[in-house]
């Protein structure tokens, strides 16, 4: 999920500006390629806890580049239909929801069709980086895509040219 206010402290998301943008152009440009649609822009009903709950979003949302993502603001009787909210709540755009299932699925299918995709446990030392290239089990490669998570911060593959 994409969500550009975050925090107790109801804060623009770190980087909105520029990260959202771009996912969302990222995602467009991969259902384009693959005729599939994975991205779904996706208001979020925000609900106040309290009345100082509201006061703080009526003061945040007033904050410099708060307005492009902070909109309306429903009290108990308009908002949405099946929302539990006594103190109102307030409308958050320009987030989104990603079908990470279906994108991953998508995108392996993908990469299989175009014989890009080996699932595999990797160990480091069975991989040689040339200039160029990474080699591993018989597969030479120009990328690799490291999935193993904050690990992934102690690769050698990160510290390689490639």
């Amino acid at each position: 999920m994409i969500h550009p206010v975050t925090g107790r402290r109801i804060v623009k998301s770190w980087n909105a500006d520029i990260f959202i943008p771009f996912a969302k152009a990222t995602y467009k440009d991969i259902e384009d390629k693959l005729a599939e649609k994975l991205f779904e822009d996706y208001p979020v009903f925000e609900i106040y806890h309290d009345i100082g709950h509201r006061n703080d979003w009526a003061g945040r949302s007033a904050s410099e580049g708060m307005s492009e993502y902070v909109k309306d603001e429903c009290d108990a009787t308009s908002a949405p239909k099946g929302a539990k909210a006594p103190y109102g709540g307030r409308w958050v755009v320009n987030g989104g929801w990603l079908d990470t299932r279906r994108f991953l699925d998508t995108i392996q299918r993908y990469l299989q069709g175009n014989n890009s995709f080996h699932k595999g446990i990797l160990t480091y030392e069975e991989v040689e980086f040339g200039e160029d290239f990474i080699t591993w089990g018989g597969y030479k490669a120009s990328k690799i895509i490291d999935c193993s998570g904050v690990n992934a911060i102690s690769s050698p593959i990160q510290s390689s040219s490639v």
